[in-house]
């Protein structure tokens, strides 16, 4: 099953990214984003004076939303992958800058955002998944 989860992350292209502020209120951000090849990381571009970034650096805890809807052919059933993990703001250099390069050849409508010169690359690490297939069916896993 986790092979599946990881096929639905890496097929789709956005997410729903929720973060919590410091007085504990809820905040829920429509991202692109890329994976790594092996579907534990989750990279994402943000500007640094957003809620989301504020909220990130009080608390690096993170769930992501990812589903199928837009591309569900009739009669298959909908899924929901929900990923808890952790997020972390890449530092300058090699790493981050391989990922812009990836990022943009997936999302290159994203080129005026990753010019500004205080964009942060972001990488989720995936912990706990957990996937919905229709209404009642649901399967957790953890990421390795």
């Amino acid at each position: 099953m986790l092979e599946r989860m990881k096929a639905l992350l890496k097929a789709q292209e956005v997410c729903a990214l929720a973060t919590v502020s410091p007085e504990g209120q809820p905040h829920c951000s429509l991202m692109f984003y890329i994976t790594d090849d092996n579907g534990q990381h989750i990279y994402l571009l943000t500007r640094g004076e957003t809620k989301k970034y504020r909220n990130l650096a009080a608390n690096p805890a993170v769930s992501l939303l990812i589903d199928n809807r837009e591309v569900r052919s009739p009669g298959e059933p909908p899924l929901a992958l929900t990923i808890g993990g952790i997020c972390e703001t890449l530092p300058a250099g090699g790493l981050r800058e391989a990922i812009l390069a990836r990022i943009l050849a997936r999302h290159p409508h994203l080129e005026a955002l990753a010019s500004d010169p205080e964009i942060k690359v972001l990488s989720v690490r995936g912990i706990s998944l957990q996937l919905l297939q229709g209404p009642t069916s649901v399967c957790y896993a953890q990421m390795t």
